[in-house]
């Protein structure tokens, strides 16, 4: 899975982890995450993978690496069901890091039981590349209300943020919209407005409805088989075609 995971960065060019997510994230660094039933119907770990998930927890207040950061969202991927009540007190605590690791997490399991305590639990983020993984881990688990988050992250700041963005658009809906994340805002814009038709079609808001240009195309589907999720360590430039 470590192998999996590695390939999935390899689009993405990683020079570092000096971006602007990664600086925000060095804002916090205190707090671990507990492990404990809270009712909720999820397995729970045996006394040995508690401590281990409680360990791992630390860990992910300290990352600094792409390496450091896949490898503990792998070991909680791997961990899955009986992870689930620490990963939301990381997606919802003070470290930076660890929200990071857990909304990536929660974006690979996909579990859609997960929507209903993920957003009763976890506080929306200010941080916009934070915000975006908080929107990535939503779609994921097949909750789309938070797609026009991911649409206006094509136009965000930082290149690597934009790929993300419509990488997971992509994989949530199984449509193929050309994309360049490093292309102007016009050519970024033409995406941008395909996704905002192709959600405006699913929802029953007028005011979207009525921001549609009629010359807009349509999306393209690619057909039921959806690729496996990217794990990408925040604040990175890069872009998708």
């Amino acid at each position: 899975m470590q192998r999996l995971l590695a390939s999935l960065l390899r689009p993405v060019t990683v020079a570092g982890l000096a971006g602007a997510a990664l600086a925000a994230a060095c804002s916090s660094t205190q707090g671990s995450a507990p492990t404990g039933p809270r009712g909720a119907g999820f397995v729970e770990p045996s006394e040995q993978l508690a401590r281990q998930i409680e360990l791992k927890a630390v860990e992910c207040e300290f990352w600094n690496t792409e390496e450091e950061f896949v490898g503990l969202c792998d070991w909680f991927y791997e961990v899955g069901e009986p992870s689930y009540e620490s990963l939301l007190d990381m997606a919802a605590g003070p470290s930076m890091r660890a929200r990071f690791v857990a909304m990536s997490a929660f974006a690979i399991i996909g579990d859609r039981r997960l929507v209903q305590r993920f957003r009763g639990e976890v506080p929306v983020p200010d941080d916009p590349s934070l915000r975006m993984s908080y929107a990535r881990a939503l779609i994921q688990m097949g909750d789309f209300s938070d797609v026009p988050v991911l649409i206006a992250g094509l136009h965000d700041p930082n290149p690597r943020n934009r790929a993300m963005a419509h990488q997971s658009l992509e994989r949530a809906t199984n449509n193929d919209v050309p994309f360049n994340a490093a292309g102007s805002r016009e050519e970024r814009e033409k995406t941008a407005s395909i996704w905002r038709r192709w959600f405006a079609a699913r929802t029953d808001d007028p005011l979207l409805r009525a921001e549609l240009r009629a010359e807009d195309a349509p999306v393209t589907d690619r057909g039921s088989e959806g690729s496996a999720p990217r794990v990408v360590p925040p604040g990175e430039d890069g872009s998708t075609n």
